[in-house]
């Protein structure tokens, strides 16, 4: 039981500071207790992104999804696409989630001890806002491109 307390100092350490730096950007924030988990909601004209902290094994993860599906005949296109994206990301990484056929973005952050360090705090703060910045910049450009195939999805009458 000892490897469970210690997960959940960290999540209780880190789950205050992840929230209050997420409703400094507008961002909606709740912690799960039982599951150990902080989920954030982003919601703009362009659609929903849903993102999940955890913790496990010295790194908290931040696992993100733009909740608009793919069309399977743009996966390819759009996952070159977001490749190319990825050459502007130092860490995370956006890719197609075959799971969901929706659009992901992953990026961790290796938690060294309960406390932060003075020169980790500016890290820290770009980890947790990442998503929202990768959405910003980019949900607008993959919404057009799905949004454009399933317009011509729909006049083709496949819908």
């Amino acid at each position: 039981m000892k490897i469970k307390v210690v997960i959940d100092n960290i999540m209780k350490k880190f789950k205050k500071e992840i929230i209050n730096i997420h409703k400094q950007y507008g961002i909606a924030s709740s912690y799960d207790s039982s599951e150990e988990l902080i989920y954030s909601n982003l919601h703009n004209e362009y659609g929903d992104v849903f993102c999940i902290f955890s913790y496990e094994r010295n790194l908290i993860s931040s696992n993100s999804i733009y909740a608009r599906n793919i069309p399977a005949n743009i996966i390819s296109h759009l996952q070159s696409i977001l490749d190319n994206m990825n050459k502007n990301f130092e860490k995370g990484r956006l890719y197609i989630d075959r799971n969901t056929n929706c659009v992901a973005f992953s990026v961790d952050y290796e938690v060294s001890d309960l406390k932060l360090q003075e020169k980790d705090q500016d890290l820290f703060r770009s980890f947790c806002i990442q998503f929202y910045d990768v959405f910003a910049t980019y949900q607008k450009d993959i919404y057009e491109i799905i949004s454009l195939n399933h317009d011509s999805i729909r006049s083709a009458g496949s819908c």
